[in-house]
């Protein structure tokens, strides 16, 4: 048995850490035997495989199995969703209100959207960690912490980014077109 310290005081003890990751995935039943502090901690577990279980060497990063399934041809990005989706389903379960679950949701779209993208969206994951900052607003919540105004709108710049980027894109079309079918060229 080893004993393993992660960050945000997450221990777990299992016979291999591949073990531990497989259990984690797999455990995704709904129970009503959990207390909210319970789930939090299972979800707290889910968001480190998700997003910061692989080292990445000679430097202080690290990545989760969300940036390696993301990479895989259409279903990737949908089952990155889908345990995403999952955390906020829990979190919607044990009581979490609504601001908290707006926030989360704001969460994932902008990590689906970002995800869209061959390549970049791989990057953005090892970096944005949408599940871990679904389960730090879930614990802030429990833990009695007030979100921040400064959370709030951080996470609604990020979350218009992908609006901004669908209507410019729209707008480069409109005008393409316009300009190409313009009986004065």
């Amino acid at each position: 048995m080893t004993e393993r310290k992660e960050p945000d005081n997450v221990s777990v003890v299992t016979d291999s850490e591949d073990e531990n990751i497989v259990s984690v995935l797999t455990d995704l039943s709904v129970t009503a035997d959990r207390s909210p502090y319970e789930e939090v901690q299972h979800l707290r577990e889910l968001s480190w495989v998700l997003d910061d279980c692989i080292s990445i060497p000679k430097t202080n990063r690290s990545i989760g199995i969300e940036v390696l399934i993301g990479m895989l041809p259409i279903g990737g990005d949908m089952v990155s969703t889908g345990y995403s989706s999952y955390i906020i389903y829990k979190a919607y379960q044990i009581g979490a209100p609504l601001h908290v679950l707006l926030l989360m949701i704001a969460n994932v779209i902008t990590d689906s959207f970002i995800s869209l993208f061959p390549g970049f969206g791989a990057v953005a994951d090892a970096f944005w960690k949408c599940n871990q900052r679904n389960v730090d607003l879930l614990e802030q919540y429990y833990t009695g912490e007030p979100i921040t105004l400064t959370q709030v709108l951080k996470t609604l710049l990020v979350a218009s980014l992908p609006i901004v980027v669908i209507v410019g894109v729209l707008a480069s079309i409109i005008t393409g077109i316009t300009f190409l079918t313009s009986p004065y060229l």
